[in-house]
């Protein structure tokens, strides 16, 4: 089990935001089109969730846990599986069928150990999301980049999908 520490800057200029992080020296580490499955472990517990996920090369099946909306409020337990259509057919033969399909794009960065992401979410535009060891270094690099404290907030995407007027718990299907 791993803590996921981390912040996002939403509705950002993906342009300008690449543009900084290459100017203060962030690695590329790679362009990535994501497909998942997320599924309800246990009903009524929608803190908690299981993703199948794939860039085309790598794919991970991840339990993740949504204890609190702070920037290290989400544990997860990640694995890599061999293959994504055959770990989808394994998980719904066991009769977890899966909510929803979803997709977006990242755009990813490495620095001093952080990995920065640029993603892109079908009607929900572009965010930075910076991934850390300790919290301390989110607003480090924010302010780095030019953002300041406020712009950095640690909410989860189904509140922010929640706040455009989509319940993405509920939506079977989000793709471009």
């Amino acid at each position: 089990m791993a803590v996921e520490i981390e912040g996002r800057i939403p509705n950002i200029n993906p342009e300008e935001v690449k543009a900084k992080l290459l100017a203060i020296g962030a690695k590329p580490l790679g362009f990535y089109h994501f497909r998942r499955y997320v599924f309800d472990p246990t009903i009524g517990a929608p803190h908690r969730w299981l993703r199948l996920r794939t860039d085309g090369n790598k794919t991970t099946l991840t339990f993740k846990e949504l204890n609190n909306d702070s920037f290290s409020g989400t544990e997860e337990w990640e694995v890599e599986v061999s293959d994504f259509e055959t770990t989808l057919e394994i998980l719904e033969n066991t009769g977890i069928k899966h909510r929803s399909y979803q997709e977006n794009t990242r755009d990813e960065y490495e620095y001093h150990g952080a990995k920065l992401s640029i993603d892109h979410w079908p009607k929900l535009g572009y965010l930075l999301e910076i991934e850390v060891e300790k919290e301390e270094d989110i607003h480090e690099i924010a302010s780095k980049l030019g953002f300041n404290s406020q712009d950095v907030i640690s909410t989860d995407f189904a509140s922010l999908y929640r706040n455009i007027g989509i319940d993405v718990n509920n939506c079977e299907i989000m793709k471009f």
